[in-house]
């Protein structure tokens, strides 16, 4: 397995665990979303969350 697929699996450990700061895009309320996709409790709105790994 690379370096890459482990901090992946690592920030989605952390999504499902601990919660991910997100900012709606409908709203612009900020929440603790901890599935993907994370609803807003504002709103309802579905937000897709994307991991960035860069080397």
């Amino acid at each position: 397995m690379d370096l890459n697929e482990l901090a992946k699996q690592k920030a989605m450990q952390v999504l499902q665990t601990q919660g991910i700061a997100v900012n709606c895009p409908n709203c612009h309320q900020q929440f603790t979303g901890h599935s993907n996709p994370a609803i807003c409790p504002n709103c309802g709105n579905n937000c897709n969350i994307n991991f960035n790994v860069n080397n």
